[in-house]
């Protein structure tokens, strides 16, 4: 259904490749209808590949899909339809003086006639096409020496047919219209004589051999009565063969018998009447067995009139075959004959009312129902495409895959017309129009019709064109007439999509709206696959393609990006990128306030800048400065005596400019000179200038009397008069401090006690005096330093025995426990000894230096 060329533009002309073809100049190609057919421009340079009805003009039909492809990255898709031009031309639009033509064939077809024409033979009353693609055609009339044939034709590779054999019944002189229905499946061939026997009628079952002809098997004969006309029709479908009885002969209603393959012959299983079954209704006209369902048509049925027509449906399940559904439309009328001819697809079931009222009387028209869970529900009704009466459009119609084709046999010389379903039977669309006129019938009321994988076989058994009603059949053949196949072809990104886009520096967003398209998928997705890592944000819209970007302040560059669009296997992508322009950007104080000051304190505040375009600037100040200046990009200096005027401060404003060489940006700052202020202090026995005290020499277990009398006389002031706070500045190590500025005795404001007992070693703290009213406080730190002396103390038994009275027999156990506090001393080199003294006479009590253990057992005896 699909083919694929390359075209490389040379210079001069197209060289085309595909489809047999290598490097082709301009070659002539032969399309056909319905197919698709893929053109990838190959070629070098801006060169487009162009269809049009000439060598100029772009051809605009809408079978033709990117038209103008561009070079080296897209494609042209056409696929011609049953109104497309029957000639066009492919060029290059920029080097139009040569051409090569394109022609639209609907279709290959090649007629057959009887190897003997006589007349009546009828020869295509049937047709079948098997699974090794040999048409077997019935010609039922055939009557010089024997009552009907089968003609089997082998197809070649070629695509040509050759004459393999004629099958004729197993038994000579029935007249029983051998070949009025036949059927395939597998290896097997069913032909019908519905006239055999008195109109009783049997059905002759052959198998296929290996070289392919066909082999008498059986005859299915023991199942009709006199006047049955058993073999009216037949369907087959895996080990299943559905056979009606018309029994319009004897008035009787009709009936339908399947039969099961078992193996080794075929035998009857169940006999199916209409549940409402009607005398002459011709229940089984028509029928089509698939799987376990069988539709059946009754064209004589009074429903919903006269001759207004029926259809039912059968399944099997575990209880046999069951009548399911009753089909008849309501928009029936006397005549229409619905049920006429029938066929099955999946979920849908085809019935044809070949005298159904349209556009015109008794033109014709093809029902479709599909099956919504339990309910098989009309979704569309087809009425023939010419508005002609008494045409009978759908005397027979045959499914195929998603390919329905639909006679009609009265319209000129006759016409088989080719519709795609799809969506379930809800849109039904012509494809192709196959026209009889090679035929020339003097009988126009039936054509058979056989469907299978790109051909359709149509049987003429009205032809007269070698004999009266000698019959005739044409083989059509397109491969577009099968299951719809869409080539897998990736999406195209508009060509003319810009690849170099141009933003200034701080302009905002940018915005740029790509294009792209696919020939049958809308769910395409746009993505980003290539783009930088940072300096901007940006977005490509999943959906439209719509591309926006906004670089970072003050970045200037080139950023760039691959822009993907895809579909679920293939894609198309575009380089494009995004060129930042600079703009000069003046500088900016980075620094927003200034701290305050203090009159006759050291001041020094940088002041931070930024200039996005890296440029050297330089600082300057407008105003006078208190006793400030400005070196480099710090202000530093000591602000004046009497800045503050006397009072607790005085603000001031400061023009500071800063310069890039082209512009110059000022910033007034506030900067608060505070008055005066002096630290506070701590007196050391009368000295204010210490920081440090000497080593406070201590003796470990010291206490707080001892403590207090180690310290030097201290006490706290300000000399402004501010109110003081003591506090810790950095605490002890091995120690805990309490402190209390407002101790009756200063020298008892400060208190240091170990952590642990017997403590020894060095520590220290530092204490920091604040005052703690006004702006710009101030403040003054102390720092004690340790050193606690180790003082030998005496070991100590912990341990206390559990009791002190132990009886004769009883074991006396009691473990020393020692501690020596000095133990622990850096440097410590005592040993500890236990002697034990008055142990009993007896020596029942002994001690053990090395476990520490006092132990024994008392005994009198």
């Amino acid at each position: 259904m699909s083919q694929t060329y390359s075209v490389d533009w040379n210079g001069t002309s197209f060289l085309v490749s595909g489809g047999g073809l290598f490097n082709s100049s301009f070659p002539t190609l032969s399309l056909y209808e319905n197919n698709y057919y893929v053109f990838n421009n190959n070629s070098t340079g801006e060169f487009r590949f162009s269809i049009g009805e000439d060598n100029n003009t772009r051809y605009s039909g809408l079978d033709v899909w990117n038209n103008g492809s561009y070079s080296s990255d897209e494609y042209l898709l056409y696929s011609p339809e049953l109104n497309s031009s029957r000639i066009l031309y492919y060029f290059n639009t920029k080097y139009n003086a040569s051409v090569g033509q394109i022609n639209i064939s609907l279709h290959d077809s090649q007629f057959f006639h009887p190897q003997v024409n006589v007349t009546s033979l009828k020869f295509g009353q049937s047709v079948a096409i098997n699974d090794w693609n040999q048409t077997i055609i019935g010609s039922p009339g055939e009557t010089i020496s024997h009552d009907g044939a089968i003609h089997v034709f082998n197809k070649e590779v070629n695509g040509s047919y050759s004459y393999l054999e004629e099958i004729i019944p197993p038994v000579l002189g029935q007249n029983g219209q051998f070949g009025h229905a036949l059927e395939v499946e597998n290896q097997f061939l069913f032909v019908s004589s519905p006239d055999s026997s008195t109109s009783s009628g049997l059905v002759d079952v052959f198998t296929r051999e290996s070289n392919g002809s066909y082999g008498f098997t059986e005859s299915l004969n023991t199942f009709a009565n006199n006047l049955d006309s058993f073999g009216w029709d037949i369907s087959a479908s895996g080990n299943y063969l559905a056979v009606s009885s018309l029994q319009s002969i004897n008035n009787g209603g009709g009936k339908i018998s399947i039969f099961e393959n078992n193996g080794t012959n075929w035998g009857n299983v169940t006999v199916l009447r209409a549940d409402d079954n009607q005398s002459n209704d011709e229940f089984g006209y028509s029928l089509n067995l698939s799987g376990s369902r069988l539709l059946v048509g009754a064209p004589k049925a009074d429903a919903n009139g006269t001759d207004s027509g029926a259809a039912y449906i059968f399944e099997q399940n575990a209880s046999g075959w069951n009548q399911t559904a009753k089909l008849s439309p309501s928009g029936l009328s006397a005549g229409d004959e619905f049920g006429y001819s029938v066929s099955l697809a999946n979920n849908l079931a085809f019935v044809g009312a070949r005298q159904k009222d349209g556009n015109r009387t008794n033109a014709g028209a093809v029902y479709i129902f599909h099956l919504n869970g339990l309910n098989w529900e009309q979704v569309s009704i087809i009425y023939p495409p010419q508005d002609q009466s008494n045409q009978f459009f759908s005397s027979e119609l045959k499914v195929n895959s998603d390919i329905l084709a639909v006679s009609s046999p009265s319209q000129g010389e006759g016409y088989v017309h080719l519709y795609r379903v799809e969506n379930n039977g809800s849109h039904i669309s012509l494809i192709s129009s196959l026209s009889l006129d090679e035929a020339n019938s003097t009988d126009q009321g039936f054509l058979s019709i056989a469907l299978k994988n790109g051909t359709a076989i149509v049987g003429i058994p009205g032809d007269s064109t070698f004999a009266d009603v000698g019959g005739g059949a044409l083989a059509f053949h397109n491969d577009a007439w099968q299951l719809k196949v869409l080539p897998e072809l990736a999406p195209i990104i508009d060509h003319n999509a810009s690849r170099n886009h141009t933003v200034a520096e701080d302009s905002g967003i940018y915005q740029y709206d790509f294009n792209g398209s696919h020939p049958f998928d809308a769910n395409l997705i746009w993505s980003l696959s290539l783009h930088p890592d940072g300096n901007a944000s940006f977005d490509l819209n999943s959906t439209t393609g719509m591309f926006s970007y906004t670089p970072d302040g003050n970045f200037s560059g080139i950023h760039e990006f691959r822009a993907t669009l895809s579909n679920e296997n293939y894609f198309d992508v575009v380089d494009f990128n995004v060129t930042i322009t600079p703009v000069q950007d003046a500088p900016i104080f980075i620094t927003t306030s200034l701290p305050s000051g203090m009159e006759g304190d050291d001041y020094n505040q940088t002041i931070s800048v930024f200039d996005a375009d890296g440029d050297n600037l330089s600082l300057s100040y407008n105003s006078v400065l208190v006793g400030l200046n400005v070196s480099g990009f710090n202000i530093a200096g000591v602000p004046d005596g009497g800045s503050a005027n006397g009072q607790a401060y005085q603000d001031y404003n400061v023009t500071l400019s800063i310069n890039d060489g082209n512009v110059s940006v000022q910033g007034i700052f506030d900067i608060r000179i505070l008055k005066r202020n002096n630290p506070p202090q701590i007196w050391v026995n009368g000295d204010s200038n210490l920081s440090v005290l000497p080593d406070i020499i201590l003796s470990e277990d010291f206490n707080e009397t001892t403590w207090y009398a180690s310290l030097p006389l201290l006490d706290y002031n300000d000399s402004d008069g501010h109110l003081v706070d003591l506090n810790v500045s950095v605490y002890p190590t091995y120690g805990n401090l309490t402190w209390d500025i407002n101790a009756t005795d200063l020298n008892r404001s400060i208190s240091y006690t170990p952590l642990v007992p017997h403590f020894n070693g060095t520590d220290s703290f530092t204490m920091i005096l604040r005052d703690i009213e006004g702006e710009g406080n101030k403040s003054t730190v102390l720092t004690f330093n340790l050193v606690v002396s180790p003082v030998n103390d005496p070991p100590v038994i912990s341990s206390v025995p559990s009791s002190t009275v132990v009886n004769e027999g009883d074991m006396f156990h009691y473990p020393l426990v020692l501690l020596d506090p000095d133990l622990s001393d850096v440097g410590s080199t005592e040993v500890l000894n236990v002697t034990v003294e008055n142990l009993p006479a007896s020596g029942w009590l002994e001690y053990n230096s090395t476990t520490q253990i006092l132990s024994g057992t008392p005994s009198w005896s």
